[in-house]
């Protein structure tokens, strides 16, 4: 890993279906496009998108036409999930969606109780399977149905005080893990057969040691990874960076130390990718380090230490084919590397 340019006065940096994106002083820079901006809007990446607000209108870049096109017709799971999202309205108790599959278009009708659901696509063995989050991003049930909107299964926490993490739900082959949390401590991890709902395993911290990350990756061997640096371990007393693996398939847990480090390491389940059968990750301590982790090996591989003042903090790395991407926000700089 080797540093070969450094991009400065970039105050927002991404990937959208594989093309990079770059917001300086006046124009964003979108794989081989230069789009012009302006100080009066705002922009920002959310799920593979690029949105403006302009006007408190929200617009996102249309990869298709090269256009910032008006939220109402939001296409963004077009570059996501093969599909092309039209609209999704809330009216009388249900949820419309219309989406486009293999050419057809398909009208989705939700029953919902709830007006602030949130309705989102994943393909399991080929086939669209929906999953609507009733309370928004901090849900206690999700409720699953098939392509033509009928109703599979439900699946709600066992305790009301917990969480469902929304924003990490990993699907492999058909199996879908929840994670709920607890004070955002992690406190369930559960397997579930998407289609039937049937449990298939579960993971439980009954008493809240943090064993349990709240963000893993799925690898290309189908498992599934994390990263993160224990202040308060199991026994209290060793401070490490530690691997997570989970066999999505039937429970099996795994923990690997993979350095004994000081009271300053900030590894954040968050701050971490996977690429080939790597696993980056960013550690906001002092001087900020950038870690390359060999999931056969389970050992850190790589390290980059940054040498950075207090109070500089870095976001999951970027990784390609053939770079390695670090944005470092409050410095406004992005860091490239070689692999």
């Amino acid at each position: 890993m080797n540093l070969i340019d450094i991009k400065k006065q970039v105050k927002l940096f991404g990937i959208i279906k594989n093309e990079l994106a770059f917001w300086y002083n006046d124009y964003i820079q979108v794989g081989n496009q230069a789009i012009k901006t302006s100080d009066n809007d705002d922009y920002g990446i959310w799920d593979d998108v690029f949105v403006r607000t302009r006007n408190k209108i929200d617009e996102f870049y249309n990869l298709v036409t090269r256009q910032f096109e008006p939220w109402q017709n939001l296409r963004f799971k077009y570059y996501f999930y093969n599909n092309i999202y039209n609209s999704q309205e809330y009216e009388d108790g249900i949820y419309r969606l219309s989406y486009f599959n293999n050419g057809i278009e398909y009208i989705l009708q939700v029953k919902s109780d709830v007006r602030t659901g949130l309705l989102d696509a994943h393909y399991v063995n080929n086939e669209l399977t929906f999953i609507l989050s009733q309370g928004g991003y901090t849900p206690s049930n999700l409720l699953f149905y098939s392509t033509t909107g009928e109703r599979l299964w439900e699946y709600k926490t066992e305790n009301p005080d917990w969480k469902i993490n929304r924003m990490c739900i990993p699907m492999v082959d058909d199996v879908v893990v929840i994670i709920n949390s607890y004070n955002l401590m992690t406190v369930s991890i559960e397997g579930y057969n998407i289609q039937t709902g049937e449990k298939l395993w579960v993971l439980k911290d009954d008493k809240h040691t943090d064993i349990f990350p709240c963000h893993f990756n799925v690898g290309d061997d189908k498992m599934l990874y994390a990263c993160k640096s224990h202040w308060k371990n199991t026994d209290r007393n060793s401070k490490n960076i530690e691997l997570t693996s989970i066999n999505p398939h039937n429970g099996e847990f795994n923990r690997h130390i993979l350095k004994e480090v000081d009271q300053h390491t900030v590894i954040s389940p968050w701050n971490t990718c996977i690429y080939g059968n790597k696993l980056y990750y960013a550690d906001n301590r002092l001087g900020c380090v950038l870690g390359v982790v060999d999931l056969d090996k389970k050992q850190i591989v790589d390290e980059f230490n940054f040498n950075l003042k207090k109070g500089f903090t870095m976001g999951a790395p970027v990784v390609t084919e053939d770079k390695i991407y670090q944005f470092i926000r409050n410095k406004k700089e992005v860091w490239v590397f070689d692999k």
